[in-house]
C-alpha cells in the first residue's frame, strides 16, 4: 500500500513539474511576442541593437523605396486662421508613436509613412488642408503606406491622431525657434586627396557633437548633406529662407592645402548687418578653433564666392587641411572643431543679445 502511494505521489509530481514547465515556456514566449509587437510599434523600448537596426532598416525602405508607385489624392481646402494644417481621415485608427515623419527641408516636401494598410481609406476619402499644402501623393508597399506632401516653403511638422484623423500641424521655423543655424556639409572636395572617401562619416560625427551642443542650448540646427545634391545658390537660398542667424559650411581645401593642422576661413566682407555680420563670425571662429587646438593657424580671406555671395545672413567657410591623412580621422580633433564651432556660435549670440 505504502509503495503505491509512493507511486503515485511521484506521478503526481512529474505532472506538476511538466505543467509548471510548459506554463513557464508559453508565459516567455507570450513576453517575447508582446515585447516585440511594442518595439516595432515604439521604435526602441525594449529592443536589443540587432531588433532596433532591423526595424530602421524597415522604415528606411518604406521611406525612400525607388519601386514605390505615386497617385495624388483629392485634397480639398479650408482656412485654418493662418495655421498650416492637413487632416486625413481614416477608417481605422493607426497608432500614433507608429507614424514615421520625415521632414525634407530643402525639397519642400514632408513624408509621413504608417505601418498598415491605408491606401484604399485614403484614395476613397479627400483630405483637407490649408493653403501651404500644394500636393499629397500616395505610394504604398506591402506593410507600409506612404504619403509624400509638398508644401509651399519650410515648415515644422507635428503630426498626431485625433478621431480618427491623422492631423498635421505646419509652422515657419522662426516661429517656433529663437535662434536657428545653418551647418553646410555639403562639399566633400574634388581634389583626390587621400582620406576623403570617409569625410561624411567623420562630419556627420562633427555635425553630431555641434547639433547636440547648440540644441541643448536652445538653438535650432539645420543640416545640408551632400547627398541632397544643392548647388551653393541653392544652399545659400536655403538658409534665407529659414531666416537664419548664421550660416557656416565646413569643407576640405579644394586647392591645396592650408598647412598642416591649419585652415582658411572664408568670408564676404561686402555683406554687413550692424553689430554681427560676416567679418565678425569669421573673428569668432578663427579665435575659437583656436582656442580649442582644432587649428595650429587659421586665416581669415576675403573671397567672393557663390555661397558667401548669395546668403543673405551672416556667413563664413572653413576650409580644412586636406594634405595626406584626413585629420577628421581623429577624434579629438573632431571634438575639438566641434567645439571651437560650437563656441564662436555661442558668443555670436552673446554679443547680438548684448547689442
Amino acid at each position: 500500500m505504502q509503495e503505491k502511494q509512493r507511486r503515485i505521489m511521484l506521478i503526481c509530481s512529474i505532472l506538476f513539474f511538466a505543467a509548471a514547465m510548459g506554463w513557464m515556456l508559453s508565459f516567455a514566449m507570450g513576453r517575447t511576442d508582446t515585447a516585440q509587437g511594442d518595439a516595432l510599434v515604439s521604435g526602441g523600448s525594449g529592443m536589443n541593437p540587432q531588433d532596433e537596426a532591423y526595424h530602421k532598416r524597415e522604415y528606411e525602405g518604406a521611406a525612400y523605396e525607388a519601386k514605390w508607385q505615386e497617385e495624388s489624392l483629392p485634397l480639398s481646402f479650408s482656412s485654418q486662421g493662418g495655421q498650416g494644417r492637413l487632416v486625413v481621415p481614416l477608417t481605422e485608427t493607426p497608432d500614433e508613436n507608429a507614424l514615421m515623419i520625415d521632414s525634407r527641408y530643402s525639397l519642400h516636401e514632408i513624408l509621413l509613412i504608417l505601418p498598415g494598410e491605408y491606401g484604399e481609406s485614403m484614395k476613397n476619402s479627400t483630405l483637407t488642408g490649408t493653403d501651404e499644402i500644394q500636393e499629397v501623393f500616395l505610394s504604398r508597399q506591402e506593410g507600409f503606406t506612404r504619403l509624400r506632401i509638398c508644401l509651399d516653403g519650410i515648415y515644422e511638422p507635428v503630426c498626431s491622431v485625433e478621431q480618427g484623423r491623422i492631423v498635421l500641424t505646419l509652422e515657419k521655423p522662426h516661429v517656433r525657434y529663437d535662434r536657428i543655424v545653418v551647418l553646410d556639409v555639403s562639399e566633400n572636395g574634388t581634389d583626390g586627396s587621400a582620406g576623403q572617401s570617409d569625410w561624411s562619416v567623420n562630419i556627420g560625427d562633427v555635425w553630431e557633437r555641434i547639433r547636440s551642443g547648440l540644441e541643448n542650448e536652445g538653438i535650432r540646427v539645420y543640416g545640408i548633406w551632400a547627398e541632397e545634391g544643392m548647388t551653393a545658390e541653392e544652399r545659400a537660398a536655403f538658409a534665407n529662407e529659414l531666416g537664419a542667424d548664421m550660416m557656416i559650411a565646413v569643407r576640405p581645401a579644394k586647392a591645396g592645402s592650408p598647412g598642416p593642422g591649419s585652415c582658411k576661413i572664408l568670408y564676404n566682407g561686402t555683406y554687413f548687418i550692424p553689430y554681427f555680420g560676416n567679418q565678425q563670425l569669421a573673428v569668432l571662429l578663427e579665435q575659437h578653433l583656436a582656442q580649442t587646438g582644432a587649428a595650429d593657424g587659421t586665416a581669415r580671406i576675403y573671397q567672393e564666392e557663390i555661397l558667401l555671395q548669395n546668403a543673405q545672413v551672416p556667413a563664413a567657410v572653413i576650409e580644412l587641411d586636406n594634405s595626406g591623412d584626413t585629420l577628421l580621422s581623429d577624434e579629438l580633433y573632431r571634438a575639438s572643431l566641434a567645439e571651437g564651432i560650437a563656441g564662436a556660435v555661442m558668443e555670436a549670440y552673446t554679443g547680438m543679445q548684448n547689442s
